[in-house]
């Protein structure tokens, strides 16, 4: 019995690991981002760095980014626990 991807079905594991990694980089991004906006508005008098809309707007995609990253990770070790799960009943079941 072939085990097929619990996130999606329809969806193919090479896109599934490409859309992990975007969501993971764009997390990485935009918490970078903040941090150098954060410092940036400590030590500079420029305006785009004072705007509090930019670095709240920047937190909450890193939050979705990483919460959905993670919502996906955790089905793949599902998924993979479910496998081996399953390898565990085959072989205990034949002699």
């Amino acid at each position: 019995m072939k085990m097929s991807s619990i996130n999606n079905p329809n969806l193919p594991k090479g896109k599934e690991l490409m859309m992990k990694k975007t969501l993971k980089i764009i997390a990485d991004i935009s918490i970078i981002l903040f941090g150098l906006f954060f410092i940036a508005s400590k030590f500079s008098d420029v305006e785009i760095f004072d705007n509090e809309d930019i670095r709240h707007s920047l937190v909450i995609i890193y939050l979705i980014s990483n919460l959905l990253y993670s919502r996906m990770e955790l089905k793949d070790k599902n998924q993979k626990i479910k496998e081996l799960e399953y390898k565990i009943q085959s072989f205990s079941s034949n002699p």
